[in-house]
């Protein structure tokens, strides 16, 4: 729930759209740098050549990216509705105090998403 609201931090507390094209980006790119590492492995094996420096780090690294990546989008799938109006409440709260509302009714919600979920195995 924490590194959740850590990650609509720091994608923009209002936008959490742009943050959906943030992760998608990454996603590409974190799927690119698996791509080219594979084709760079696979080449010098071919060869005969010795080991590219860093081409398994930036298999390791791309798979890592695209593992956080897809669980992110698949959270923020499932869980839209909640966040968007997280999003909205967060953009009217001028107090702190409003602030500390969004924040509870975010967690009941998502509370009530994950039992509802959990149920329906």
């Amino acid at each position: 729930m924490f590194g959740l609201l850590s990650v609509s931090e720091l994608v923009g507390l209002g936008n959490f759209r742009r943050g959906v094209f943030l992760i998608a980006a990454s996603l590409a790119v974190g799927a690119v740098a698996v791509w080219l590492g594979a084709s760079v492995v696979t080449r010098s094996r071919r060869a005969a050549a010795g080991r590219p420096r860093g081409a398994i780090s930036a298999i390791v690294i791309g798979a890592i990216g695209v593992l956080c990546s897809v669980l992110l989008l698949v959270t923020f799938a499932v869980l839209w509705n909640q966040l968007s109006a997280y999003s909205r409440c967060m953009q009217s709260a001028i107090t702190l105090a409003a602030q500390q509302d969004c924040q509870s009714q975010l967690t009941r919600s998502v509370d009530a998403e994950t039992s509802r979920l959990r149920s329906a195995r």
